[in-house]
């Protein structure tokens, strides 16, 4: 019975001779504390060069911090800063009067959170949130008869602001 060689000596060969022949010169380079050129080796010491590192070459900004600074807003007396106060309750309101809808409440505080806006509105987004929760999270059943829109959205923003909603509840 003839036997297949795939190599043209033994393994047993192949590591005797690997043992006879092999130096044990170890390479690894040690690096200095600093970030310069001195790399040294087990072997011998080499200057090694710095390298040359590749820049984007952006432009320089034309926005200067004086320029910034000069920039004015039409919208900043005291008309306006009266305005934003009364949309910001006209809104307050709004999440307050929500009580009977969830699906359009959610909508609603979706849409402040998209806006960036939600900051301003915190205390009431928590309250309506928690009003939620309790009424149509804690019983299952009531979430068993809701739209799949309205357990998707109210998943998601409950989770969002730290309330605890299971995963694998049927919502």
């Amino acid at each position: 019975m003839a036997s297949v060689s795939f190599f043209s000596c033994s393994v047993l060969q192949y590591k005797n001779y690997h043992n006879r022949t092999r130096k044990f010169d170890i390479h690894k380079p040690i690096y200095p504390s600093k970030s310069t050129s001195d790399i040294v080796t087990a072997k011998a010491t080499a200057v090694v060069q710095p390298f040359a590192r590749r820049s984007a070459n952006y432009a320089p900004t034309l926005w200067t911090f004086d320029h910034i600074q000069s920039l004015s807003s039409e919208y900043t007396g005291e008309d306006y800063k009266a305005r934003a106060d009364t949309l910001k309750d006209t809104v307050r309101m709004m999440l307050v009067s929500k009580v009977g809808d969830p699906l359009s409440s959610l909508e609603l505080l979706d849409d402040l959170q998209r806006l960036g806006i939600s900051y301003h509105f915190q205390e009431e987004i928590r309250n309506l949130l928690e009003r939620i929760y309790c009424s149509y999270y804690k019983p299952h059943d009531q979430w068993d008869n809701l739209d799949l829109n309205l357990k998707a959205l109210g998943f998601r923003l409950l989770r969002q602001h730290g309330f605890q909603v299971p995963q694998g509840t049927k919502l």
